[in-house]
């Protein structure tokens, strides 16, 4: 089988600033849709996973720093679509038992965000735990 190299859509950086999240969620869709790029999720499912994982990454891994910024790449990998959202933050130590946890998890206030991508999409971190790579499914 031939190595297929993944294409990149869209590339962003900005600082953590709660007020532009939906602008700078709202760009990215549009580059995947102006790219001819079709999900399987709704652009409203497709708007809450990617703004999930931009808010987790202002919040917990910047601590709402203006100063620290928060990236996005968005690329083609054969028939999915990978979002990532990357901080430049500490990362966090818990990043085995999230890619393994258990759909039967109770909704609490904390961990709410990474249920929630979990239900539209597959999440996978680095081993830094500093960024999310959203794998949504193209149609």
């Amino acid at each position: 089988m031939p190595d297929i190299k993944p294409a990149e859509i869209y590339n962003v950086s900005f600082p953590s600033l709660k007020d532009s999240r939906k602008g700078i969620v709202n760009t990215v869709i549009d580059n995947i849709q102006a790219n001819g790029l079709s999900t399987k999720l709704t652009r409203d499912e497709l708007y809450l996973v990617i703004d999930e994982a931009v808010t987790n990454a202002m919040e917990h891994g910047n601590k709402w720093d203006r100063g620290k910024m928060v990236s996005i790449a968005v690329t083609r990998q054969a028939n999915q679509l990978v979002v990532s959202v990357s901080d430049e933050g500490a990362g966090f130590a818990c990043v085995p038992s999230i890619n393994a946890c258990a759909e039967t998890e109770t909704l609490t206030l904390r961990g709410r965000g990474i249920k929630i991508i979990r239900q539209f999409c597959n999440p996978r971190w680095n081993d830094r735990g500093n960024r999310i790579d959203l794998i949504i499914d193209l149609l």
